[in-house]
């Protein structure tokens, strides 16, 4: 499962290496998917790169992988890529949007395919189950709010927040950059980023509603939380009873040329 999800601004779900952009929208954890679609916060004239792939199939016992290649049907919202349709086990495609929105959606038929394949995770298996897959995509109109969750954990007998990274390219823009974090819960909480190698770092204790400045120019880095414990919570050495809750921060970003 991964650690975060993003919220956008128009409101975004997107399903991308376990993170969802919007503005005030939570996007589930990230699940195996067979199908990308990135950036899904775009800048303006970014190209989107978006492909899928549902295994490598390998003939054996009769079985050729000819004779099992199902179709795939790759559908947008976007004027800029009419419908196409693939008959193979990959394919992938690219454009330019011009909407402030786009829906990416691939679907196969059928959606129970047969054939000799090793999943993303090393399983053999015979047949899938592909159901459509719609990822959402959204541009930085101005200003988008990426929300990462933080989720209870245990910190040994210490009831704690998880960590979470702020989302960088492939998942946003190349063009995108991370302006400041903001508190996005009903309590006071204290906020620690550490960028990447030679990055730079900031910290603060943040009111409900309130903003720190990132360091100009800030691509990616780790931000780590911690606020009021609750009474209730706790937690054993061998099991997890009641964790502290989950807290939340939201990156501000906006595009540079």
């Amino acid at each position: 499962m991964n650690p975060f999800r993003t919220l956008a601004k128009p409101i975004l779900s997107l399903l991308a290496a376990g993170v969802l952009l919007t503005n005030g929208c939570a996007l589930p954890h990230a699940q195996l998917r067979y199908s990308k679609a990135e950036p899904a916060y775009y800048c303006p004239g970014d190209t989107i790169q978006t492909s899928y792939d549902l295994g490598t199939c390998t003939a054996h016992s009769g079985i050729t992988c000819e004779s099992r290649t199902p179709t795939v049907t790759l559908t947008t919202t976007s004027a800029a890529l009419p419908s196409q349709t693939f008959t193979a086990f990959a394919g992938n495609a690219s454009f330019t949007p011009n909407e402030s929105q786009v829906d990416v959606t691939y679907t196969v038929t059928p959606k129970n395919p047969m054939y000799p394949f090793v999943t993303s995770s090393g399983e053999n298996r015979i047949s899938g189950e592909f159901e459509p897959e719609t990822t959402k995509l959204a541009l930085i109109n101005g200003e988008a709010q990426v929300t990462l969750w933080h989720n209870g954990i245990c910190n040994g007998r210490i009831p704690a927040n998880a960590p979470s990274q702020i989302p960088t390219t492939p998942q946003v823009s190349a063009r995108a950059r991370a302006q400041r974090i903001c508190n996005a819960n009903p309590v006071r909480i204290m906020v620690d980023v550490v960028g990447p190698p030679g990055g730079g770092s900031a910290s603060g204790s943040l009111a409900p509603g309130e903003c720190l400045a990132l360091p100009p120019g800030s691509e990616g880095g780790t931000v780590s939380v911690s606020g009021p414990i609750p009474v209730g919570a706790q937690c054993l050495a061998t099991q997890t009873t009641a964790p502290a809750p989950e807290l939340r921060t939201q990156v501000a970003y906006n595009c540079v040329e």
